[in-house]
């Protein structure tokens, strides 16, 4: 009887450490997990202290962070190319919350953003971007190297309020702000937002802010930060 018990124990214990290690988990665009071996976007694998690390599939960019009942929560740390700092901030619950600090290849603090309860409503560029601003490559119009890309980005993120419907608007809304050399809206200035509704003004800054691809210009080959000037029309009909 000793010796089974002993030979049972001495099975268990050579099994622990392959039940203790995380295996490595994949997943495709939709967030699903996938079978090894199948297509996938990105994989995540959690060490003994919680922290998760994915991985895109094309090494491009490592996360590192934890999950709480299922969603992200607390710090949250992104890197880019050769392990430098891109991205830092947190979670609480699976949303964005307060600052969170964006960062060039070479370290260099490009801006800071402002979360509640998941949604951005500021960026601001630092003294290192603001060094970095040339005046006379002011851009009107051409806001992306696709145009395109940006319609195609409001026709699709761009939710009207049933307020602002309701209200018969119509006019112009103006407004300017800076690209960081990472190609994102920082500095939104209005020009013109008083014949605009309130709440779609918000709207427009909100999807502004939250759109990742704007033109980054070169000058002597080193990026520059640029204002850029952008126009959006808008009619609404009174609902009944």
């Amino acid at each position: 009887m000793r010796a089974l018990t002993l030979i049972t124990l001495l099975l268990i214990s050579s099994l622990l450490p392959l039940f203790g290690q995380n295996d490595t988990i994949y997943f495709n665009r939709r967030g699903k997990s996938v079978k090894p071996g199948k297509k996938y976007e990105y994989k995540e694998a959690t060490d003994a202290t919680g922290v998760v690390t994915r991985i895109t599939k094309d090494n491009t960019y490592t996360t590192k962070f934890k999950y709480q009942s299922g969603e992200i929560h607390g710090k949250y740390t992104e890197y880019s190319h050769k392990d430098s700092v891109e991205l830092i901030g947190e979670y609480k619950e699976g949303l964005r919350v307060g600052e969170w600090q964006g960062f060039d290849l070479d370290k260099n603090l490009l801006y800071t953003e402002s979360y509640l309860e998941g949604k951005i409503v500021l960026r601001k560029a630092s003294d290192y971007s603001l060094s970095l601003y040339d005046s006379a490559e002011t851009k009107n119009s051409n806001v992306t190297g696709d145009p395109q890309a940006w319609i195609n980005f409001q026709r699709a993120n761009f939710k009207i309020p049933a307020a602002v419907y309701k209200s018969g608007d119509e006019g112009a809304l103006i407004y300017e702000f800076l690209v960081t050399t990472d190609g994102k809206a920082c500095n939104i200035n209005w020009i013109n937002k008083n014949t605009a509704h309130p709440l779609f003004a918000q709207e427009v800054l909100m999807k502004t802010l939250q759109f990742q691809d704007f033109l980054i210009t070169y000058k002597e080959g080193k990026r520059i930060v640029v204002r850029l000037e952008t126009r959006l029309s808008f009619s609404m009909n009174k609902g009944k």
